[in-house]
């Protein structure tokens, strides 16, 4: 049976991260937020081009609910 030890000092060298680093982080970021932003668009589009009825029972607000709200909001 062999046995196995490790000695650590405790001490770790502090991680510097580089300028570049830094920088791709943003733009990858940035990257991921733009997809994100255009899943959201084409969901919307998705879901404005189901039936009046539809969008309702999925509870999506419809033109005549958002009217109704606004004619409501004015008496």
């Amino acid at each position: 049976m062999a046995m196995f030890t490790s000695h650590h000092t405790g001490h770790h060298a502090p991680k510097s991260h580089s300028s570049l680093s830094a920088a791709w982080g943003i733009v990858t970021d940035g990257i991921a937020e733009v997809r994100a932003s255009w899943r959201r668009r084409k969901t919307a589009e998705m879901i404005e081009g189901l039936s009046p009825e539809l969008r309702k029972d999925i509870g999506w607000p419809t033109s005549d609910i958002l009217f109704e709200k606004e004619r409501d909001i004015h008496h």
